[in-house]
């Protein structure tokens, strides 16, 4: 095995160990309240256990990133079935509380960042977009135009992140540009996707106000 890999999983076991010490329980084992109703403490941890989902996907050929996040989602919103109806259901219980979906830093590995940032970051992205939330617009109609704030101190979203790597000059060479194409078009026209300033006056209002209602300070 290559240095390089026994490094990056050094350090990934680093950072689940900091994040599960930060929420004084393991995020992926932690039992919410059996309401749809999150408490902030309860949106954190929710947070943190999809984070790690993510990772944990990215370190385990085995590990199926599109089904935890569902099983976890489906559980943690108290949503009992599977119908059509019922993933309606779960696709309004998550775009009320995604904006909260924050990643927190991890030791200089990666920055604090919204999930489906996060999901690109670490090349999961097609499990995670197409294998789960993009998965179906019709029946399962998740908001992607949540926010959160950049590296500049703007609000930006999921659009304006991949309108920023597809723009470097190393795109083709570091991501898989045919996935990222892919998705962006897929976020673009089946569910309607904008950059934060192609968004409307209201919907800036809008967007502005669900990630100063959801989003948490950093620990």
């Amino acid at each position: 095995m290559e240095l390089g890999h026994l490094l990056k999983n050094y350090r990934f076991s680093i950072m689940v160990l900091l994040l599960s010490v930060s929420y004084m329980q393991d995020p992926l084992k932690a039992d919410f309240n059996d309401q749809s109703i999150l408490t902030q403490s309860e949106l954190e941890l929710l947070a943190a256990r999809l984070c790690l989902i993510l990772h944990n996907g990215r370190n385990n050929d085995t590990y199926s990133i599109s089904n935890n996040l569902r099983s976890t989602l489906i559980k943690t919103a108290n949503i009992q079935g599977s119908t059509k109806a019922d993933m309606q259901k779960l696709a309004v219980w998550i775009n009320k509380y995604s904006s909260g979906f924050i990643c927190k830093s991890s030791s200089g590995l990666y920055a604090r960042q919204h999930l489906f940032r996060r999901a690109v970051e670490l090349s999961v992205h097609k499990e995670t977009f197409q294998g789960f939330f993009a998965k179906d617009f019709d029946n399962f109609p998740i908001d992607f135009n949540v926010l959160e704030i950049n590296g500049e101190g703007e609000f930006s979203n999921i659009i304006d992140y991949l309108n920023e790597i597809m723009a470097r000059e190393d795109y083709r060479d570091k991501y898989n540009f045919g996935e990222i194409d892919r998705m962006y078009r897929i976020l673009k026209v089946r569910f309607n996707t904008k950059g934060f300033n192609d968004l409307t006056g209201p919907e800036k209002v809008k967007y502005t106000t669900l990630y100063k209602e959801a989003a948490f300070k950093e620990q």
